[in-house]
């Protein structure tokens, strides 16, 4: 007969709500450029970046979700599913611009330019807010796991 001892259980206790400071800040940097760029830069600016942090995004979350902790990859599962229909507008976009819209001659940097301003305002609005919408139903992800894991749920899968 042999005892075997479970050493699952970790000397740290898991506090719910609390994060880094390191955490706190990148946040609040990542928030912040984020918002600059929707807010304040000009559409020939803001609307090349939007579409190539759009395209990064998702890539990045996927990493995440393939490496992070539990809570990191339950906040990334939620975020994806928003940044889905963005990259699906960004790629309709990116389309549209390949097949010249009426009236509009993408041979050169200006035109490009100015077909940016024209799209400008409908394409910041709609990636936004699914940026927005990736954070907020990302977070309910995680209230969910945290909820689930309260009530003694089977939701450790590690």
């Amino acid at each position: 007969m042999t005892l075997k001892f479970d050493n699952t259980t970790s000397s740290q206790t898991s506090h719910r709500w609390q994060f880094s400071l390191k955490t706190l800040l990148l946040v609040m940097s990542g928030s912040a450029v984020a918002l600059s760029i929707v807010i304040a830069s000009p559409d020939a600016i803001a609307v090349p970046v939007m579409i190539c942090l759009t395209i990064a995004i998702p890539a990045v979350l996927t990493v995440v979700l393939t490496c992070g902790s539990r809570h990191q990859r339950t906040f990334c599962i939620g975020a994806l599913f928003p940044l889905g229909t963005a990259l699906y507008a960004t790629g309709w976009l990116l389309g549209l611009s390949l097949f010249e819209p009426p009236g509009v001659s993408l041979e050169d940097w200006p035109a490009w330019l100015e077909f940016f301003d024209e799209i400008g305002g409908s394409y910041r609005v709609y990636v936004g807010g699914a940026w927005l919408l990736a954070v907020l139903i990302g977070s309910i992800a995680v209230a969910v796991r945290c909820y689930l894991e309260r009530d003694g749920g089977s939701v450790n899968h590690e």
